[in-house]
């Protein structure tokens, strides 16, 4: 006697297929989904778990969907070759911090550039990134007066 169980969900693999890939840099691309199978908010992602993958996704959508949105980026990378598409942003309104080379506009971490940064009360913020910089950039916007309910975060790793 054989019995068949079937599984109580059955997953649509089309539903997951991947249909474009994007390389943005050598560590960095856009994965194309398909687009009716989502009701997309801007600044939603989704978490693929492979190892070391982070970055502005999130933001970039929520720029896009709202033109008159006052905003600035502040991308931090190893880098500058790390970086992309900067050419998407209004002129002055991306500024890259590199860790480990010259070419960006701030040579350091990023928490280093938040500490020398002055920032309108009413800013609020958006950190998305490994929890030894979200933790240490919650910190220093603690320090120069912001409340907990004025940064959102987003840890990877």
């Amino acid at each position: 006697m054989t019995i068949e169980m079937k599984p109580e969900i059955q997953i649509d693999t089309n539903f997951y297929r991947v249909q474009n890939i994007k390389n943005l840099t050598d560590s960095t691309f856009i994965l194309q989904l398909p687009k009716s199978r989502f009701k997309f908010k801007a600044g939603q992602h989704i978490s693929l778990s492979i190892a070391g993958d982070t970055g502005i996704a999130p933001f970039h959508s929520m720029v896009k969907s709202n033109p008159d949105l006052d905003y600035r980026i502040i991308h931090g990378v190893r880098y500058a070759s790390e970086a992309y598409e900067r050419e998407e942003y209004d002129a002055g309104r991306f500024f890259l911090c590199t860790s480990r080379d010259d070419a960006g506009d701030y040579m350091g971490r990023l928490t280093g550039c938040l500490k020398e940064t002055e920032f309108s009360k009413n800013s609020c913020f958006y950190l998305c990134g490994n929890s030894d910089m979200i933790f240490d950039a919650m910190e220093i916007l603690k320090e120069k007066g912001f409340d907990r309910e004025d940064v959102n975060v987003e840890v990877h790793f």
